[in-house]
């Protein structure tokens, strides 16, 4: 079991990797530790909506569209969750389903509607150590060579960055594919 993963924990990790030492708290950071943390807010939700991460996915029902037509082309418009970040897939089984996403809004011909989506923050304290190391080392390939001023060691992050991020992916689609077989008498094989 490991412990929780703070904001510090990441920023922390990303600063050992550039050769920094570690802070102790948020309020009395280094400079290198602010422009660490503004990074790691900026690329957060870029990371999040690279994949179907499944510690970052929220299920919503909507039965309540906007009282205004948005389009003539679409019956409902819907706004969107203040933490949407990217659209995964419909949790209903009508079929056409037309839509289209703009401003800030779901537009469909659908009532309720039913969808997954991919959230543009976390909680530090839910996501995997896989997923943590990764973006640490996303950060601090991305200001590495703002901060050191050394292209090698920015080049050397991010291929240490790919190789954690496909390891993480990895991880995480063998454990949203795992299902149950169910019991079947025709598959079963009696060796004698």
């Amino acid at each position: 079991m490991s412990l929780p993963i703070s904001e510090i924990d990441v920023v922390n990790q990303a600063l050992i990797e550039i050769g920094r030492t570690p802070v102790t708290e948020i309020t009395e950071q280094t400079y290198d530790a602010r422009v660490i943390q503004a990074k790691l807010n900026l690329l957060l939700p870029v990371f999040l909506a690279s994949t179907t991460w499944n510690f970052a996915v929220k299920y919503v029902t909507n039965n309540t569209p906007l009282t205004t037509p948005f389009s003539p082309d679409y019956q409902y418009a819907y706004k969107l969750p203040a933490d949407y970040g990217r659209f995964w897939k419909f949790g209903t089984n009508v079929f056409p389903l037309v839509y289209q996403f703009t401003d800030g809004l779901l537009l469909t011909d659908i009532r309720p509607v039913s969808y997954y989506y991919i959230v543009n923050t976390v909680p530090f304290d839910v996501i995997t150590p896989l997923f943590f190391r990764a973006l640490a080392l996303y950060v601090a390939s991305d200001v590495a060579y703002i901060l050191t001023n050394n292209e090698k060691l920015a080049a050397y992050l991010l291929e240490k960055y790919k190789d954690n991020a496909s390891n993480a992916i990895l991880l995480n689609d063998i454990e949203r594919n795992i299902v149950t077989t169910p019991f079947n008498d025709f598959d079963r094989q009696v060796y004698i």
